[in-house]
């Protein structure tokens, strides 16, 4: 009688175990009071944002599927998400952008009437 009892508070501490990974634990604890609620708990489908779901739901499988139709109000984070957009770059520095200017109309790169337009576009 005693192996029977702790083989049967062991199983029923399994299925707590797997009702609250699978996101139910209000399943867990009414499971204390009657013995057959845990075992559903633990037979249906998880929430898609537990770590059951996460762990052995496979993103874009048929049970992850089923899990977002049978909890519609759950979120599920990406595990891959989108790279963040490529930074814009820095406004030129209005002083390097001259001495670049003045640099190539040194070098005869930019005529007189050029530059005069080029630092007065940067300037404005």
């Amino acid at each position: 009688m005693e192996a029977f009892l702790v083989i049967y508070v062991g199983l029923v501490i399994w299925v707590i175990v797997i009702c609250v990974q699978k996101g139910k634990a209000g399943m867990a604890w009414l499971g204390l009071l009657t013995g057959w609620t845990i075992v559903i708990g633990a037979v249906r489908i998880a929430k898609p944002n537990s770590t059951w779901a996460r762990k052995n739901y496979p993103p874009g499988g048929q049970k992850m599927a089923l899990a977002m139709a049978r909890f519609p109000g759950s979120s599920v984070r990406d595990p891959n998400p989108p790279p963040p957009p490529p930074s814009q770059p820095a406004a030129p520095n209005v002083a390097s952008e001259i001495e670049r200017l003045a640099a190539l109309h040194a070098e005869g790169a930019l005529t007189d009437e050029e530059f005069a337009t080029a630092k007065k576009a940067l300037l404005l």
